[in-house]
């Protein structure tokens, strides 16, 4: 089959988070079962290309300031504040654009979307021959409430993202959680399928090793306590201030690595916070880092932490996993789903940063 995915979010020029990721793993799954895959993607570049990337057409837009179309978006929608609906019709209309473009010399017998970006905005409404597939990753109506978007934003953006489940042929889930929940908030007439997130585990183990305390001058005795997402109140990194202190209270040899790209969404700097309650120089917070990074850090910590309070079915957990790195979580989500607590993994109660921070004081004294 011939098969399309459509995702601004892709490794490793868009990777900023969750969606990125299991649509890699998705493509290359399909591409390893002999499919056909392209794959029509955002870039922070001025080029727009198409390029093959290990056996997968992968089409790089980049949103273009030219365009008369979106400076009219920009124009109408800037001035009422409305900044998470214009991001989406700004990225639904590039993705658009570039399907359009791809179609000309390309038939498509499936085309896969996420629900959260509104990717498939306008494809789905002409896009006629194609089985069309949307899959509920982050569904706004669930993350909004640990987010800082204004109700008025909100609300159209969530009357986009939900407009292509109604063009849908199938909707798809990660998570029983996400599942249940959007069928019954979302009202929808049609079944959604469960079709947990994957990771290709040998793609994982011939990933080039490399030497992340060396790179980062972590000290060569830390044991290194890895998070890896987005630095934003959703992913809960806003409770690692009190998460900190208290484990380096009891184990003073860990190191904390904080990894993600900052949507500045807190009402705080986490790193003046921690040098205020004392914590100066055991963490760091390099920033986004690429896929092969991520990997080697979760090799080689002695744990990795998902402190987030809301999860769909996360697939840093699952790279966690197979990097073989011990995981404390909170109960959120389809991570129940994913993690049976004092088997594969530790589960907190969601919220509670004293109980995580015993959780992960436990794995560190083992």
């Amino acid at each position: 089959m011939k098969i399309c995915f459509l995702s601004y979010q892709y490794p490793d020029e868009t990777d900023f988070g969750e969606i990125g990721r299991s649509i890699y793993y998705a493509a290359g799954g399909m591409r390893d079962l002999g499919h056909q895959v392209w794959v029509i993607s955002g870039a922070v570049t001025n080029k727009h290309e198409l390029r093959e990337e290990a056996g997968i057409q992968v089409m790089r837009s980049r949103i273009n300031g030219d365009d008369s179309y979106l400076n009219m978006i920009r124009k109408k929608l800037s001035r009422r504040q409305l900044y998470q609906f214009q991001s989406r019709l700004e990225s639904a209309y590039t993705i658009y654009r570039s399907y359009r473009e791809l179609r000309l010399t390309n038939d498509f017998d499936v085309i896969e979307m996420p629900e959260s970006g509104c990717e498939g905005f306008f494809i789905n409404r002409h896009a006629i021959d194609e089985l069309k597939v949307v899959r509920l990753h982050s569904p706004l109506f669930m993350t909004a409430p640990y987010g800082s978007i204004a109700e008025d934003d909100l609300f159209r953006s969530g009357k986009i993202e939900n407009a292509p489940l109604q063009y849908a042929d199938t909707v798809t889930a990660a998570s029983g959680y996400v599942a249940a929940h959007a069928q019954r908030r979302l009202g929808l007439d049609k079944e959604v399928c469960l079709a947990p997130n994957g990771v290709d585990v040998d793609e994982i183990d011939h990933i080039p090793r490399i030497d992340v305390r060396d790179k980062f001058d972590v000290p060569a005795n830390a044991r290194i306590v890895f998070f890896s997402g987005r630095i934003e109140r959703r992913e809960g990194v806003h409770l690692l201030v009190d998460i900190i202190p208290k484990v380096l209270k009891e184990h003073p040899e860990a190191f904390f690595v904080i990894a993600g790209r900052n949507y500045n969404d807190l009402d705080f700097d986490i790193e003046y916070e921690l040098a205020r309650r004392g914590v100066n120089d055991r963490f760091i917070l390099p920033g986004k880092i690429d896929r092969h990074t991520t990997i080697n850090f979760m090799r080689h910590c002695a744990v990795f932490i998902h402190p987030s309070p809301w999860s769909n079915f996360p697939v840093s957990v699952l790279e966690a996993m197979a990097c073989r790195a011990p995981i404390v979580s909170f109960e959120s989500g389809g991570v129940v789903e994913m993690i049976e607590h004092s088997v594969n993994g530790l589960l907190v109660k969601n919220n509670h940063s004293g109980l995580f921070a015993d959780s992960l004081n436990e794995l560190l004294g083992d």
